[in-house]
């Protein structure tokens, strides 16, 4: 019988690199290679060891009774689970508005309710910095020129003599028609010296940097959040003098009248937006029409109807500093990387479409997305009105994906100021952005480009 004897305690040492190697290293799910050096040369270490029952110490005796050693070998060690891939998300970004950044003396929360007497004169919609104004300061040099060469010299000239057309929103209208109206009542001013001021109830006034501080009509408010939004500004008003629903066949739009002519007094204003092309079709206004368009250098008649309400929107609706508190945090991202503006609007598409034919529609945008997006730094900002459609946009584009924290208002819902500030904040980010993929006819898409400042790169679903 032939007796032999090993040292386990040797053999473990003599080993001990590749059975550390066998049993820690660490492989890519596919790499054979590498499989093969983890787990095969653990194997075959395990199995010149032979089965360990026996073993006393640090020895172990084996007899043998033919000159072939009997040896088992040890099972391969089985393979480890791939981990599963972390489902993608979105990145969320929050508003880092601190409010000693801004003008403004009360502390702007998430709810307004309270702040109102800090902000506005009493029972007023009327911001307590408003004074009597001198200037017109907005965007747009050709724009601000003109206001302050042409218009208003005409107007503070005949001060004590003039009163104002005043834009008056109606209930049950969208942000869209109000911001529409209020242009198309500017425009009017201006064709007919008459000085221009609005109320709208979708457009609190801290969330614009107002061109002139009383542009804000002083119709009588309350100090409430809920009062002031739910406000329906087209009523009987003391101080208002007519009352007018702006058309067509208005006398003064296009039937060669000059509108004032009807109206001395103050008079209140509705327009549901899209009115302010037939005042090119009145002779009356037409020297001041070409005046107009020298100052503000454009083309043509043709091009001032294509462009009016891009000029006059980024006048009127800048955003205030407290609404740049809002939109910093993205517009530093948009410093740092590549921004895609992506706005997908279902309920638009769905006017004249089926749901699964909008998002079939959506899904077939991805390439332009995709090579929009292809470089490392791009990010994609995302304003959608459909959680399905983001759960696929964020499932294609993954952690590149960014959007703000928070509901928006839609039409006929409540109306509520931190919904409403959401809202704007989306559009207003969404007009600084160079390139877009939009949904054609979407309110929020339209409304960005006209706030837009530059001529974007725009894409449509």
């Amino acid at each position: 019988m032939l007796v032999i004897v090993m040292d386990y305690k040797a053999g473990m040492f003599s080993n001990s690199d590749g059975i550390k190697y066998g049993h820690n290293y660490i492989v890519e799910k596919g790499d054979l290679e590498a499989e093969r050096f983890a787990y095969g040369n653990s194997a075959s270490l395990n199995a010149n060891f032979g089965d360990s029952q026996g073993m006393q110490d640090s020895t172990f005796v084996q007899s043998v009774k033919s000159s072939k050693a009997k040896t088992t070998a040890a099972k391969p060690q089985a393979k480890p689970k791939p981990k599963p891939k972390p489902k993608p998300k979105a990145e969320v970004v929050s508003s880092s508005f601190n409010p000693d950044d801004v003008i403004f003396p009360a502390k702007c929360r998430e709810s307004s309710a309270g702040i109102y007497s800090e902000l506005y004169q009493p029972k007023s919609p009327v911001l307590r910095s408003a004074y009597v104004a001198k200037t017109w300061e907005g965007s747009g040099i050709f724009f601000t020129n003109y206001m302050n060469r042409n218009y208003l010299p005409r107007i503070q000239r005949h001060s004590s003599e003039i009163r104002p057309f005043v834009y008056l929103s109606r209930s049950g209208q969208s942000v869209l028609t109000q911001m529409k109206g209020a242009c198309d009542v500017l425009l009017l001013s201006i064709l007919n010296n008459r000085p221009f001021q609005y109320y709208a109830n979708l457009l609190p006034p801290h969330f614009f940097a107002s061109p002139l501080p009383n542009i804000i009509y002083p119709l009588p408010a309350p100090d409430s959040e809920c009062g002031r939004l739910q406000l329906s500004a087209f009523r009987k008003v003391p101080s208002i003098a007519d009352y007018v629903d702006l058309s067509r066949s208005s006398k003064g739009i296009s039937d060669g009248n000059e509108f004032a002519k009807f109206h001395t007094g103050t008079v209140g204003i509705a327009s549901n937006g899209d009115v302010f092309s037939r005042f090119f079709a009145n002779h009356f206004y037409l020297n001041r029409m070409k005046d107009m368009v020298k100052s503000l250098k454009t083309s043509s008649f043709v091009r001032m109807q294509t462009n009016w309400y891009s000029m006059a929107m980024p006048n009127l609706f800048a955003p205030s500093e407290y609404m740049r508190a809002e939109m910093k945090p993205m517009m530093m991202m948009m410093q740092e990387n590549r921004m895609i503006g992506v706005c997908f609007e279902l309920e638009a598409l769905m006017k004249r479409m089926t749901r699964e034919e909008a998002m079939k529609r959506l899904m077939g945008r991805f390439d332009v997305i995709r090579e929009l997006s292809n470089r490392e730094d791009a990010k994609v900002f995302l304003v959608t009105d459909s959680e399905e459609a983001e759960k696929e946009i964020v499932k294609e584009f993954g952690e590149k994906v960014v959007k703000f924290e928070g509901e928006k208002w839609k039409m006929n819902e409540e109306v509520s100021e931190k919904k409403l500030k959401n809202l704007f904040r989306e559009v207003m980010v969404l007009g600084k952005i160079v390139r877009l993929v939009l949904t054609r006819n979407g309110e929020l898409g339209t409304l960005a480009l006209h706030l837009h400042t530059i001529s974007p790169r725009v894409y449509y679903f």
